[in-house]
Formats: structure tokens, C-alpha cells, sequence
């Protein structure tokens, strides 16, 4: 927050000197019946102007047309010169078209200021501001509260005022020291805080809400192109490990027909030659052992290949549903996942089978044998 104010300088617009063309009490508005908008305010009022004394940044505009000249008349009965209407389009939230709203900014702060339903032209409103030594001037739109500045502060409500006819609508930044000073010092000059947003707040409010909804759009279509991305890629890594669980499992098998073609071949050996052991016989179980120790490095391979397919399985599978939460199509997966799924399933059936123990102790048994012969 930049601009310090002098608190000497915050008075209300009631006292300002004689440079104003307005009276320094009241000023006495006559307003055509039914010209007051939303208020149940007609005949003549009388305002007690507020004066604004810190400055206004000019903020980015995003939606409220509102003074949009820098000429002013100062005729008492000069006309308001700020208007929501911008080529005929009817104000955004005017009960009839030609809102004469008045936006300000002013110096280096991050304040701005709105005045809805004003009973006086925008033209006087900027005399009476001027006449506290500050350059204000017209802006045409309000920040949307939440909206962060380029100095990294978030622009927010200070506060929402009303005099019963007017709507006094500030707004500031970082710590929003001098927001909330004006805010305190017009509630002390006889502004009230509205029971109900008045028209202005009611409108950036609505914006606000408006962003954090687009926001939230946003993010999730960010989330869905990037789930959609990372599903395709897993998808490949999937299909990747289907295949090495495939190959894996054609050499586990191979593997295992080799060991029972050996054992059975051993079956049919003399275990004993002469009345010692056949050396023949030990050799042959030891290759039968050998093919076991095969069948052992192919569940190895087994194991490591279902564990990565589980974990790409279950990656695809978390991003499916965020797509699916956007309604994004997911059943062009379906196929690759019952696939891996199946794939898995005779993986960890051939390594539960534990097929390597069997064949290493079955050699080993008649190895046994053997060495019994003679003794």
C-alpha cells in the first residue's frame, strides 16, 4: 500500500473551504420523484458531502462503465456526467437505463472510490473532492474484489456506506490502512453501512464470484488436459509391461516343460552303478537342479514385471477419474486395462506356484540317493 495520508486532511466533505461552489453544511439536491433508484428517496434532499482523502489508484477495467470524462461542468445544475451506459447498452445492474454512478481514482494509492445513486453530478462530486487538494478523476471500472495488482497486493471491500439515498462503495489493498480510515471517518461523518450490498458492491461482488467460478473452471480444464496427456502416456508404459510380462512368462514356461522333460528323463537312471553311486545319474539331477535355479530367475522377472504393472495400473486408473468427473470419455482404456489386469493375474499365479522349489528339491532327493549307494 503506497500514499500515506495526512490525518488533518480527513474531514468531511461538509467542511470544506470556500474554493468549493458547494455550501460548506448541506447541499440541497432536488430529485425528481422516482429518480432515485432502489432508495424510496423523491422530492428534495439534503447530502452532507463526504470528503475522500486518500488517493486512487486507476485500476484495470473490467466491467463498470462509470464517469467516463474528464470535462466537467460546474454549474450548480449541471447534469451528471457518469454514465453506466455505454453506446445505449443498458447499465449491468440499473433498474433503467442512464445510471449516473461516478467511479474516482486518485495519486499512487490503491483505493477506489464509487458513489451509486449519487444525488449530485458526477462534476460536483469531483469539485468537492478536488477541493481537498488531491487530483481525483474519473475511472472507468472498479477492481473485482480478489484481483491481484502488479505491486502483488489483492484488492478487497473496505467498506459499503449509505447516507439513505447514496451509496458510498471503497476499496483497498495490502494491510487497507487508508480504506479503513475513510471508511471510519464517513461512518463518524453520519454514513452507515448498508444492511444489504448496495448496487455497486452487489455488482463486484457478483464478478468476484464470477472469477472464482472461471477460475475454477480453469484449474479443472487444466487438470483434465493434463490427465488426458498422462493417461495416454501411461497407457503406452501399460501396454509396455503386458508385453514384458508376456515375454517373462513364455520363458518361465518354457523353462519349467524343460525341468520336467529332465526329471522325467532322470526317472529312468540307475541311482546306484556297481554298488556305488552313478555319476551319470548325480550329474543329470544336478542339471534338473539347474533348471530349477531357470524357473527361479523367470519368477524374479515375474514379480519385478507385476509390480510396475500394478503401479502404471493404478496411476492410469487415478486419472481416468478425474476425467471421468468431467464427463471425458475413459472407455478407450477399458481394453488395455482388463488386458494388464489378466496379465497380472497369470504372472502371480506362476510365481505362487513356487514351480523352482519343486523342481530343485526333487533333484536334490535323488541326489540323496545317489550318494546313499554303497553305504
Amino acid at each position: 500500500m503506497t500514499g500515506g495520508c495526512d490525518p488533518a486532511r480527513r474531514t468531511s466533505l461538509v467542511a470544506l473551504a470556500a474554493p468549493l461552489p458547494i455550501a460548506a453544511s448541506a447541499l440541497p439536491v432536488s430529485v425528481p420523484p422516482g429518480s432515485v433508484r432502489g432508495r424510496g428517496s423523491t422530492g428534495t434532499d439534503t447530502m452532507n458531502l463526504r470528503y475522500l482523502a486518500c488517493p486512487v489508484a486507476v485500476m484495470a477495467a473490467l466491467v463498470l462503465a462509470a464517469c467516463g470524462s474528464t470535462s466537467f461542468s460546474t454549474a450548480d445544475d449541471a447534469t451528471p456526467t457518469a454514465s453506466l451506459v455505454a453506446s445505449g447498452t443498458p447499465s449491468p445492474y440499473a433498474a433503467s437505463p442512464g445510471s449516473d454512478d461516478c467511479l474516482f481514482g486518485a495519486g499512487a494509492a490503491d483505493i477506489e472510490v464509487g458513489i451509486a445513486d449519487p444525488t449530485m453530478s458526477c462534476a460536483r462530486w469531483v469539485q468537492a473532492l478536488a477541493g481537498s487538494g488531491l487530483n481525483w478523476f474519473p475511472i472507468s471500472a472498479l477492481t473485482v474484489p480478489g484481483s491481484q495488482l502488479s505491486d502483488g497486493d489483492t484488492i478487497s471491500e473496505a467498506c459499503d456506506l449509505t447516507d439513505g439515498t447514496q451509496e458510498l462503495y471503497i476499496e483497498d489493498s495490502g494491510g487497507m490502512a487508508d480504506g479503513n480510515s475513510i471508511c471510519s471517518s464517513e461512518e463518524q461523518n453520519g454514513w452507515s453501512p448498508e444492511a444489504q450490498p448496495g448496487p455497486l458492491a452487489s455488482l463486484v461482488q457478483h464478478l468476484e464470484q464470477a472469477n472464482a467460478q472461471a477460475s475454477a473452471s480453469a484449474s479443472m480444464a487444466d487438470a483434465i488436459a493434463g490427465a488426458q496427456q498422462d493417461a495416454a502416456s501411461d497407457d503406452r508404459q501399460l501396454d509396455s509391461d503386458v508385453s514384458q510380462l508376456g515375454t517373462d512368462l513364455k520363458s518361465w514356461s518354457g523353462d519349467v516343460a524343460t525341468a520336467a522333460s529332465d526329471y522325467t528323463s532322470l526317472l529312468s537312471e540307475p541311482l546306484c552303478l556297481g554298488g556305488s553311486s552313478d555319476q551319470s545319474t548325480y550329474d543329470d539331477a544336478q542339471n534338473v537342479y539347474d533348471d530349477g535355479q531357470s524357473v527361479y530367475d523367470d519368477e524374479s522377472a515375474l514379480t519385478n514385471d507385476t509390480s510396475s504393472a500394478q503401479s502404471d495400473l493404478g496411476t492410469l486408473t487415478s486419472e481416468l477419474s478425474v476425467l471421468s468427473q468431467d464427463g471425458s470419455g475413459t472407455s478407450n482404456y477399458a481394453g488395455d486395462i482388463s488386458a494388464a489386469q489378466a496379465a497380472i493375474r497369470r504372472a502371480q499365479a506362476a510365481v505362487k506356484a513356487d514351480d523352482s522349489s519343486k523342481i530343485q528339491n526333487e533333484a536334490e532327493a535323488v541326489q540323496y540317493k545317489t550318494d546313499d549307494c554303497g553305504s
